[in-house]
């Protein structure tokens, strides 16, 4: 009978300055190293998210496959936050290192603390369609028409969208891009996609519609970027992301019954 192999884990310290962060596995120690390792959890305690917003797109503040990453934006001068780095005990050499970038300085006015929550009551209105946005906050609109302001340099940090009536929510979901090959987790409709105040622009967004819907329906969007630049209409569960690394400002969804195309 094989052995079963024990994991090891050790608790540190991660000390952060105002500003939003990136952290992920550093590229260089995967491109390096044939082991494998548990991964890396954040662990923010009362103190930490007095001060500071956590997302991470996985959930759950692990950081295990190459292409994770976990958000941070800290309000405060400094914040601790305690990391724990799990390995095999047979591989003392396979301890994960962590990358940390600075991706944004923020200013005292960022430094208010905004909600990060979805309530539901958000989407009372027959609108369809949530977006939220950089110093303009939640916006809601409907298929067809733009969501943002294609002329704004304020740009989109998530958004939801609700199906309409005929299609199963389960045939409609939504993933953010943050660069090429980069991407959120899919969730579907009803659910936030992206972030909320920690100042992070989506590069773009993919949606999909499958089952008897895809049949039915015929689903296109398309994105106003940063540099006035705009891409669409995009075709169904393509990406709608711009060449250039500039952050979504608008986005529009079409969705129309395909006996009633135009």
């Amino acid at each position: 009978m094989k052995k079963d192999r024990k994991i090891v884990a050790s608790k540190h310290i991660l000390t952060l300055s105002s500003g939003v962060f990136s952290l992920m596995i550093e590229q260089e120690k995967l491109s390096s190293s044939n082991q494998k390792w548990p991964g890396i959890q954040f662990i923010p305690d009362s103190n930490f998210l007095k001060n500071a917003d956590i997302l991470s797109f996985r959930g759950n503040g692990w950081l295990i496959e190459d292409m994770d990453v976990v958000f941070i934006r800290v309000r405060a001068e400094t914040v601790t936050l305690p990391v724990a780095f799990f390995h095999f005990e047979d591989e003392p050499g396979s301890l994960p290192h962590l990358e940390v970038r600075l991706l944004r300085v923020i200013t005292k006015a960022e430094s208010i603390p905004q909600t990060t929550g979805l309530h539901k009551e958000r989407f009372e209105s027959k609108r369809s369609i949530l977006a939220h946005i950089e110093n303009r906050g939640d916006i809601m609109g409907n298929f067809g028409e733009w969501i943002g302001d294609p002329s704004s340099l304020d740009f989109i940090e998530g958004f939801s969208i609700n199906v309409p009536e005929g299609i199963e929510s389960t045939d409609l979901s939504y993933q953010a891009l943050l660069g090429n090959g980069w991407d959120s987790p899919w969730v579907r409709s009803g659910e936030f996609c992206g972030s909320r105040g920690l100042a992070l622009g989506l590069l773009g967004l993919r949606i999909r519609l499958t089952g008897r819907s895809a049949q039915r329906y015929k689903l296109t969007y398309s994105a106003m970027f940063s540099g006035g630049k705009l891409i669409g209409p995009i075709k169904n569960n393509n990406e709608c992301l711009c060449d250039q690394i500039q952050t979504m400002v608008a986005f529009k969804v079409v969705l129309v019954p395909k006996n009633h195309q135009k």
